[in-house]
């Protein structure tokens, strides 16, 4: 199967309608995260947008686990063309995958906590400014898990 970047549009999409977080998830495997030729587009993403996703990332997982957590090894990979970001985050509370859309300032999260358990957490975030808070808001949406 070749590669249809336009399927990134319907990615965006679907990241910002659709209720089922799994099926999106799914979506970007099936499309993009096991594919050679989606991975070999991207480059490793700058320090700063890496040190930008980290506290965000760190965040949604104290929220989903009940403590704080340590983020290690974030491989973030970029496709500057698309302003598309993606990739995987050891944390002490199981191994994380991102993807961010710079130009929605919104992406998803999701954090497998053990290999086996079937568990998956996910979540659908914004790092739009919230002036009340006088700071990024974090999570926009719900957090999910199957």
């Amino acid at each position: 199967m070749g590669l249809d970047l336009r399927k990134l549009e319907d990615l965006k999409e679907k990241m910002q309608v659709e209720e089922d977080f799994g099926a999106i998830w799914k979506f970007f495997f099936d499309h993009f995260g096991e594919n050679p030729e989606f991975m070999a587009l991207g480059a490793r993403a700058g320090e700063s947008m890496r040190q930008f996703l980290e506290p965000i990332l760190e965040s949604i997982c104290k929220q989903l686990v009940n403590r704080d957590v340590m983020t290690a090894q974030f491989i973030l990979t970029e496709l500057p063309d698309q302003k598309f970001y993606h990739g995987p985050c050891l944390t002490d509370a199981g191994i994380a995958v991102v993807f961010y859309f710079e130009d929605l300032k919104m992406g998803m999260f999701s954090l497998t906590p053990g290999l086996g358990s079937g568990l998956v957490h996910y979540g659908r975030f914004s790092t739009i400014p919230d002036p009340r808070l006088k700071m990024y808001s974090g999570l926009s949406s719900l957090l999910k898990s199957s």
